[in-house]
């Protein structure tokens, strides 16, 4: 016999709370995401200012992270974010890279069943998904009608519900602490 893989099982291990202990990993794995994203840029662009923005939804229960980093092409967008197991930084050591194991995306799921993407590297098209809970199971992702926009990534997380929100806003000091260029909103708060 041979080993085989569950894939619909293993991907639910993943997202689960036996693997991370909380949602807050979904915040975590999405600043990591864009720290890695503005850490390549500035390997290219030594001058380029940083920028990651957390907008907190309170009434539409969204955490929105942008970025203004290197941005991701189709290939990136299947070969890294989208493929469990695949990491930047376990492709090119030099590209000090603060994801290491490649299953991070997976962790959105504990936050919500939907999320968004959208992204453009500067060169290549826009990139615009939709990734939702049934992918663990096989589907694919739906693709959007792309934005214009400069370049980096939009991640939107759909949160599940209200406890999982105010978990995410509660962890926010504990995941986010001294993040070049890091501005963090609250809906709430803007009102």
């Amino acid at each position: 016999p041979k080993f085989t893989l569950d894939q619909e099982n293993i991907l639910n291990l993943l997202t689960g709370d036996r693997f991370y202990s909380d949602p807050s990993a979904a915040l975590r794995e999405g600043v990591l995401n864009a720290i890695d994203a503005i850490t390549r840029r500035t390997q290219i662009e030594p001058n380029f200012s940083p920028e990651i923005k957390l907008t907190f939804d309170s009434e539409q229960l969204q955490l929105t992270i942008i970025d203004n980093g290197i941005g991701m092409n189709k290939e990136d967008v299947h070969s890294l974010f989208a493929k469990v197991g695949a990491s930047a930084a376990a492709l090119d050591k030099k590209k000090n890279s603060v994801g290491e194991f490649g299953i991070g995306v997976v962790s959105y799921f504990m936050a919500g069943d939907e999320f968004t993407l959208y992204t453009y590297d500067g060169s290549e098209d826009f990139v615009a998904l939709t990734f939702t809970r049934n992918m663990l199971a096989g589907e694919q992702a739906k693709v959007l009608p792309p934005i214009e926009m400069e370049r980096g990534t939009k991640l939107i997380i759909q949160i599940k519900n209200k406890e999982t929100f105010d978990l995410l806003l509660e962890k926010f000091p504990h995941w986010c602490i001294d993040v070049n260029g890091l501005h963090a909103y609250n809906t709430l708060e803007n009102k």
